[in-house]
Parts: C-alpha cells; structure tokens; sequence
C-alpha cells in the first residue's frame, strides 16, 4: 500500500459518509495531512526515480507554503490542532490539493517516456515463471503458483498477523500480502481494476513507470473519504490480486464481523470463476452464509476455522 494512515477513523459505521458531522475533526484534519505529506514524498521520490534512469530533471515545484509568515503560522497551527470548520478547512486544503495534481501530470508525462524507454532496454527480458508450491496451512493442503494474502487488520485481528505472516514466508517463497480493514466485500460502482494502484507495487522485473501503479487522479477535496475507501475495500484488493499480480490463490484471514451484501458477494463470485483464482477463508470468529460458502467451494478453495 502507498499510504500508512490512521486506521482508528475506520471504526465509526459512518467511515463512507461525507457528512463532515459524522467524522470526528481531528480525525479528517490528521488524515488529510497525512495524506498531503505521503503524496508529496511520493511523487518526490518517483521523480527522482526518472531522472535517476532517464537523465531527464523533472521539474515539479511544491511552493504552497514553502515558506510561511507569522500569519500564515498561525493559520496553520489551527488546522494542525483541528481549530477550524468545514468552511474553512476546505479551503485551508484546497491549494496544496490542486498543486499535487499539478505535479502529479508533470510526473506522469515524464514517467510515459520512462516506461518507453524501460521496454525498449527490457525487451528481450522473460517472463517471470512460478513454481507450484504445496503447503500445508492449519490443517488444509494447499497447491498454489502465486497466492495472494489480504488480512484484516482490524483491531481484533492485527495481534495475529505479524505470526501468520511469517508461516505463510515460509512455506510460500512469492505470496503477495495486503492489509484491509475489516470484513467488508461490498461494491460502490467503483472501477475496480483502475484502482488496483493502491494495492500492488511493481516487482523487480516490471517496468516501474507504468500508469497502472499510480494514482490517475487526486481529489481536489475531501482526501479522507478518498483513501479510507481504499483502506476498507477488500473486494478492490481482492481485484488488485487476481487482475494484476496473476494470483492463482487468494487466502484471507479475518473475522467476518462485518454485514455484507449478495451483490458483493456476486462480484466476487464472478471474479473468481473469471481468473480462476481459488478462495480460501480462514475466519476466526463468524461462519460464512451459505452464499458465501457455495462461492468458495465452486472456486476450489475451502474453509478454514482456526485460531492463530
């Protein structure tokens, strides 16, 4: 993932609402300038990326209070300690969200000419191939080429992950991880493969200047609800690792605590039967409906219910 963000937003039943009173100030003005900050050193250090392989300078600038009076101190300092209302938070916000737009088409257009130049030097490169590995994970065998892990790092899950991470290391050499928040599989008429961009990163054989692993558009406002959609969105991950890293395998570990919905249910199932992904469910709290159960099963994968 590109952004390491406060998850503790992500508790309200509200975290989808853009109602600025269903949030709680600090929380929208901590994760906006966290987000600000991550964008910026990360559209930094890709610049730096091309011109390192190119020889090509790209000249991105962020001036919006580079360097601030008095006045402008103060201004900052109120939204920094989440004095300030919806009004004028938003356009507090609003320059330093259009200049990362800004430089982020600069970089882009510099990075389209990378990538050109990447194939061109890479052409005769192969194909990265993938053994089968067979492992055994409490209890159930399983066969896989590439296996893609997304966990749920809730509160009453993340304890668990940093063992189950290193059992799975040691027994599938190239599984892919992503960390989601919660049990949710719910579809909001997002392009899911567009979005992939957060959930994948491009491997020591792929070009890294490709489009697809990066953003396309930053939001002009509420950068909140932007990336806690990202954050809370299993079936965009699930996505990320069928279309993109080719996974033949999807194992997810979580609690199902969280409703869900037959027709998110319903993408999924026509996510896997189109790239023959298998799906393995390790819950350790709620059994799946019977719905959930029958998509599992068709997919060739199985149940797993056990503590860690």
């Amino acid at each position: 993932m590109r952004f390491s963000l406060l998850f503790f937003i992500l508790l309200s039943s509200n975290a989808l609402s853009s109602d600025w009173g269903k949030w709680r100030k600090d929380d929208i003005c901590a994760v906006t300038w966290e987000f600000i900050n991550n964008t910026k050193q990360e559209l930094l250090d890709r610049a730096v990326a091309v011109e390192k392989y190119t020889g090509r300078k790209v000249d991105i600038e962020f001036l919006h209070n580079a360097n601030i009076d008095r006045k402008q101190q103060v201004l900052h300092n109120k939204f920094l300690n989440f004095k300030t209302n919806e009004k004028d938070f938003n356009e507090y916000i609003a320059p330093y969200l259009v200049e990362l737009e800004k430089n982020r088409n600069l970089l882009a257009t510099a990075e389209e000419k990378a990538a050109e130049i990447w194939d061109e030097r890479n052409k005769k490169a192969k194909i990265k191939e993938y053994a089968t590995q067979e492992a055994e994970l409490y209890g159930t065998q399983i066969n896989s080429k590439r296996i893609g892990v997304v966990l749920d790092n809730s509160y009453s899950m993340a304890p668990a992950l940093p063992k189950l991470r290193d059992l799975i290391k040691s027994k599938f050499e190239y599984a892919y991880f992503i960390e989601i928040y919660g049990s949710f599989i719910e579809y909001y008429g997002q392009k899911l493969q567009e979005k992939a961009w957060f959930y994948v990163s491009p491997e020591s054989h792929e070009n890294p200047f490709l489009k697809q692993w990066y953003c396309q558009s930053y939001p002009l406002e509420s950068p909140h609800l932007f990336i806690n959609e990202y954050e809370v969105s299993n079936l965009q991950a699930f996505t990320a690792l069928s279309v993109v890293r080719k996974v033949d395998t999807i194992y997810w570990f979580t609690d199902l605590k969280d409703k869900n919905s037959k027709y998110g249910y319903g993408i999924l199932e026509k996510l896997l039967k189109h790239y023959k992904v298998k799906f393995y469910l390790h819950t350790t709290g709620k059994t799946p409906n019977t719905l959930f159960r029958k998509i599992i099963k068709d997919s060739g994968g199985e149940i797993i219910k056990s503590r860690i």
